[in-house]
């Protein structure tokens, strides 16, 4: 079986069932933290995926672990997840959640990309005009200094990217004169 198949089905499973026990929004928060916590320790996901290591043992260790900080719903499934095991999947599984949650509440990304701190009034209407652009309900919003660009901005939205950047212009105009 094709591996984004098995994200995508337990994904969905658990977004679905979330939203019938009105648990969405905290099963989501839950999941970003697991998510979280295996790209920060590659260890954990290795331990959850070791195939000699009991189904018992790791549904153990996710209730001493998690239990009592995730919601009830978010532990049982890991739990399932487990002895089906499917552990490998569980980063593929929480992009999967983050993305249908994003996709349901019409939440899109944006990454500001500039040289200097950008002046606040210039980025809430840079935030404004891309909420227009892309008819999203809210923006997650992150920034980062990079000087390379030179000078300008570089906006990443999804998968559009505006490149106002200096360093851009300049590569446009070499590629100008080299024709």
């Amino acid at each position: 079986m094709d591996y984004s198949k098995i994200g995508v089905r337990y994904a969905k499973a658990l977004f679905e069932y979330a939203e019938e026990q009105k648990l969405t929004d905290l099963v989501v928060e839950d999941i970003r933290l697991l998510y979280s916590n295996l790209k920060e320790n590659p260890e954990l996901l290795k331990y959850f995926s070791n195939p000699v290591t009991k189904s018992s043992t790791k549904s153990q260790m996710v209730d001493d672990i998690y239990g009592k900080h995730f919601q009830k719903l978010t532990c049982d499934f890991m739990k399932l997840v487990i002895q089906h095991r499917r552990e490998e999947h569980f980063p593929a599984i929480c992009r999967r959640v983050d993305a249908m949650y994003k996709e349901k509440f019409g939440i899109r990304n944006l990454k500001i990309r500039s040289v200097v701190e950008m002046n606040p009034k210039l980025q809430k209407r840079i935030e404004a005009i891309v909420k227009e652009a892309l008819n999203a309900k809210s923006l997650e919003l992150s920034t980062e200094l990079d000087p390379d660009l030179i000078g300008g901005f570089v906006l990443d939205m999804d998968d559009l990217r505006f490149d106002a950047s200096v360093k851009a212009q300049i590569s446009e105009l070499h590629n100008k004169l080299l024709k």
